[in-house]
């Protein structure tokens, strides 16, 4: 090979690396700079438009979250009842910001369902398929998947309670089963992205539930994995943020004390999972009323979060939750906005 060709040859394999390096990292910046507000049916039926454009402004994403008051008595009303509601939200957020992506979160099938019907993805795929028929190519773009269960329920596995090789039975667990049947289809057929929010563990089974998670994310189900603390609903519970800190900048699901949890079956993963965590804030209408006595420990519990979680928003995915419980004669039609405008956008624009 003369000098010329090798210089040819030299000066291509420096384009396709750089090339290949420019592509990465802007898939990467585009990762972290995934900034989410949750919105279930029932808050999106109250907002005007102009709360509407102010929930949108500081956020790239909205997880659209069925409540399960309006889901339907069972999974026959999920066309008939809930998608008509979803399609009407969906209309009004892509009227508020043309470009906001939106996680369309999934029904969640009672167990009977689960239990009776081998094909436990098909009455889901149905109903997404359902939608994105109505709401045509343009909006469907910018719309992807959330799975829209919190945990998961029963066991899957001898290992998830000990420290032992064999007994990882996926197969026999109903909830990854579908999440697993789900993917596949969301992703091969649909080419959309894959969100899962759990909650990490507390209560009597703490590590139990922690392990799940950490046994989901392994798996490769989900492109996002946003896992919530719970803390700020249970004050018992505060280490959690320092487990889920620890599992999102280690990017592999960690206790409270920052161990990695360890399970030998994830050795089988050759080429380790592709799920990016990340965390979700959680939040209250309680945050806008400092008179309300239970409102200290409420703002010291939120507080925590963002000391904890402030320095990484803009490194990794996240979302934020607020919730509408809370019960108070003061509750105004102005409670939405003052919490998008008080709450979560000083959080998200905040440097």
């Amino acid at each position: 090979m003369n000098k010329l060709m090798k210089v040819i040859v030299f000066v291509m394999v420096l384009v396709f690396v750089i090339c290949s390096f420019i592509s990465v990292m802007s898939a990467y910046a585009e990762t972290c700079n995934i900034k989410m507000a949750t919105l279930t049916t029932d808050q999106g039926s109250m907002l005007t438009d102009i709360q509407y454009k102010e929930l949108v402004k500081n956020v790239t994403d909205i997880v659209l979250i069925p409540n399960k008051v309006t889901t339907g008595e069972d999974e026959s009303e999920y066309i008939k009842v809930l998608a008509p509601k979803v399609i009407d939200l969906i209309n009004k957020l892509y009227n508020a910001k043309g470009s906001i992506k939106i996680w369309l979160g999934t029904p969640c099938p009672t167990d009977k369902y689960l239990v009776n019907n081998p094909d436990r993805a098909k009455i889901i795929y149905e109903y997404i398929t359902f939608i994105r028929d109505q709401i045509g190519p343009e909006k469907w773009e910018n719309i992807n998947i959330y799975m829209n269960h919190e945990s998961i329920f029963g066991r899957i596995g001898i290992s998830v309670y000990q420290h032992e090789v064999n007994g990882f039975n996926y197969e026999r667990n109903i909830y990854i089963t579908l999440m697993s049947d789900l993917s596949k289809k969301i992703h091969e057929e649909l080419g959309k992205k894959f969100l899962w929010i759990p909650y990490y563990g507390y209560g009597v089974n703490t590590e139990t539930v922690i392990k799940k998670v950490a046994a989901v994310a392994d798996l490769s189900i989900f492109d996002y994995l946003l896992i919530q603390p719970h803390y700020y609903f249970d004050n018992s519970c505060k280490s959690a943020l320092n487990g889920v800190y620890e599992s999102v900048v280690r990017q592999k699901v960690c206790f409270d004390d920052g161990k990695i949890v360890y399970r030998p079956e994830s050795s089988f993963l050759k080429n380790g999972s592709k799920t990016i965590i990340g965390f979700e804030m959680e939040s209250s209408l309680i945050l806008i009323y400092p008179k309300n006595a239970n409102y200290s420990e409420y703002k010291l519990r939120y507080d925590d979060y963002v000391s904890k979680f402030e320095k990484i928003k803009d490194e990794y995915p996240s979302a934020f939750y607020w919730s509408f419980s809370f019960d108070s004669k003061d509750s105004t039609k102005n409670d939405s906005i003052n919490v998008i405008r008080k709450i979560i956008q000083p959080f998200y624009s905040s440097k």
